[in-house]
């Protein structure tokens, strides 16, 4: 009963945190209204202070995500909801940075008063518009409910093993090494800013460290990535095809596509 309850209410807990973490950090990274910051405080330990903020979050992803901590998670007999909580704690520590974050107005690297310019103002908000839809398309290409936790309940439930062991090798180890969907656009978003203010300086550098330093895929892991998708989106094509022609059955010549798995 407790196993099953806590299966139901952590993830309700687990979506509703990352929905309202991920909405705020959208408008807390590609808002063009700047705050003002505070005039009697001194610069340097506002930007210490959002210096201290942005590693938090970094060492807390950090640790968490290494195998000797999930492994004292599996010594305290939580396995199932791990990614759960890893969801979990990481919206709650960027929330908490984004909550006490100090913005610095000056000095800045670049300034574009958007306010009485329409269209400057339109292009940064279709160019942030359109790096945040890519990521969040590429986001349900990298197994999303395995990503946040859901499709270990659901597969411990219905007494499968865990989901990532049934996709190939290569595509685990990739996995396994880069979770991030769209790293690259997420710097695009955080660099492309009319405003770069001290402290939107110091989030975009150490984001973008933490970002390319954990981006950990080879050319032959890409290829056989690229590859594995394109296999699986042929293989979900034959299958329509094949239930729409009311049964009969089709061969790699009516399809369009052979489908061999390599591993």
């Amino acid at each position: 009963m407790e196993t099953l309850v806590a299966h139901i209410i952590l993830p309700l807990i687990t979506c509703s945190m990352l929905f309202s973490c991920l909405t705020t950090f959208v408008a807390f990274v590609s808002s063009q209204n700047v705050l003002q910051s505070n005039p009697d405080a001194p610069v340097i330990s506002l930007c210490l202070l959002d210096l201290c903020l942005v590693v938090l979050f970094i060492l807390q992803h950090k640790v968490m995500s290494t195998d000797r901590f999930k492994r004292f998670l599996e010594y305290c007999g939580i396995t199932v909801v791990e990614r759960l909580i890893h969801v979990a704690v990481t919206s709650f520590t960027l929330m908490t940075v984004m909550y006490l974050w100090e913005p610095i107005t000056n000095p800045y690297l670049w300034y574009f008063d958007t306010s009485e310019r329409f269209f400057l103002w339109l292009f940064f908000l279709l160019l942030h518009v359109f790096a945040w839809t890519i990521m969040f398309l590429d986001a349900l290409t990298m197994e999303p409910l395995e990503m946040i936790g859901l499709k270990q309940i659901y597969n411990y439930h219905m007494e499968l093993g865990p989901p990532l062991q049934y996709l190939p090798k290569m595509l685990q180890r990739c996995y396994r090494s880069v979770r991030h969907p769209g790293p690259v656009l997420l710097v695009l978003a955080l660099w492309v800013h009319p405003q770069m203010t001290l402290d939107r300086l110091v989030l975009s550098y150490l984001l973008t460290w933490f970002l390319w330093s954990g981006y950990r895929m080879t050319t032959r892991q890409y290829r056989h990535v690229s590859h594995w998708l394109l296999e699986a989106r042929e293989e979900v094509v034959f299958h329509t095809r094949h239930q729409v022609s009311g049964g009969r059955r089709l061969d790699s010549a009516d399809s369009g596509c052979e489908v061999e798995y390599s591993e």
